[in-house]
C-alpha cells in the first residue's frame, strides 16, 4: 500500500481512466492521497504567440474543470487532488512524485507499437527515471509467445 499514488491521466484521451483509477484504489492506503496529474506540453513560440491569453487562461481552467469533474465522479477519496502542469510529461511526473517511498506513480501505457521502439513511450521513461515505484497499467493484455 501506498500513502501517495500520483495517477497519470490524458484529459483528452480517457480510455484508460477507469482501469487506472482501479489499481490506484487497490494500492492506496487508508488515509492515502490521490494526485490526478495532467501535463500540457508547451507550445512553440512561434505558436504561442499567436494565442491570447485569454484562451489560454480558459484552456487551463476547462482543463482543471474535467480534473474537478473526474474526481468527483469516480468516488475518490475526499483528499484526492487534481494537478494540472507544463511541461516533459515523464519529467513532471517523476517531479510531482518526488523520492518518497511511500509514493508511486501510476501510468497507463497501450500495447508498444513500431513508434515506441525508435522513440520510446512515456511510460518507459518514467519507469527508466523515477525514484519511486511505477505501476503501469495496459490497456490490454500482451499475447505470449510461447515457443513454436
Amino acid at each position: 500500500m501506498f500513502d501517495e499514488l500520483v495517477v497519470a491521466i490524458d484529459i483528452c484521451e480517457l480510455a484508460q481512466l477507469k482501469r487506472s483509477l482501479a489499481v490506484a484504489r487497490k494500492n492506496l492506503a487508508t488515509d492515502g492521497r490521490i494526485t490526478l496529474l495532467h501535463v500540457m506540453s508547451p507550445l512553440p513560440g512561434f505558436i504561442a504567440s499567436q494565442i491570447d491569453q485569454k484562451d489560454r487562461v480558459l484552456a487551463w481552467q476547462s482543463s482543471q474543470a474535467v480534473l474537478d469533474k473526474i474526481i468527483a465522479s469516480e468516488s475518490l477519496p475526499p483528499n484526492t487532488v487534481g494537478r494540472l502542469e507544463v511541461g516533459s510529461v515523464y519529467r513532471k511526473l517523476i517531479e510531482v512524485a518526488g523520492n518518497n517511498e511511500g509514493t508511486a506513480i501510476i501510468i497507463a501505457s497501450h500495447t508498444p507499437g513500431a513508434s515506441n521502439v525508435l522513440m520510446g513511450s512515456v511510460a518507459a521513461q518514467v519507469i527508466k527515471h523515477a525514484k519511486c515505484s511505477v505501476l503501469v497499467v495496459r490497456d490490454r493484455q500482451l499475447p505470449l509467445n510461447v515457443g513454436s
